[in-house]
């Protein structure tokens, strides 16, 4: 489970961790997430209870808007959250377009950030908050 400072930077109660998906498309594809996730639990985590948690990578860095996602769902598939992060350099602020409505929440993760805020639907958390959900060797990378 989250540590509670960074519940805003990631889904919440979850029990358990499913593994690391790689999807192949180009864009996210809800549909190819969730026939991953499915194939998943019929491989031996369906014996797993509650929320589970999956981090999705893409298997070449590709993805628009995202550079990685984590992903949350009961073991029947239901009610899928989906959380994209987006990782940049500098003091660029995202785009001010929403993101696609697969994707229920989007994190902006640049480093030097001092205050989280808020640009249009992204969450831009501070730099201390990024080394709480990343570890502090990769959020010194970012």
């Amino acid at each position: 489970q989250p540590c509670p400072d960074i519940k805003s930077l990631a889904p919440g109660d979850l029990e358990s961790f499913g593994g690391v998906i790689r999807l192949h498309g180009e864009a996210f594809s809800a549909e190819e997430l969730k026939a991953a996730m499915r194939r998943r639990l019929e491989k031996g985590l369906s014996t797993l209870n509650g929320r589970i948690g999956f981090l999705v990578l893409p298997v070449s860095a590709r993805f628009a808007k995202y550079d990685l996602f984590v992903c949350a769902c009961t073991p029947g598939l239901k009610n899928i959250e989906t959380w994209g992060y987006q990782c940049k350099e500098g003091g660029e602020n995202p785009p001010l377009k929403s993101f696609p409505m697969e994707v229920h929440h989007g994190v902006w993760l640049r480093g030097k950030q001092k205050n989280q805020t808020q640009h249009d639907t992204w969450i831009v958390p501070p730099e201390d908050q990024i080394a709480d959900l990343l570890g502090h060797s990769l959020a010194s990378a970012a």
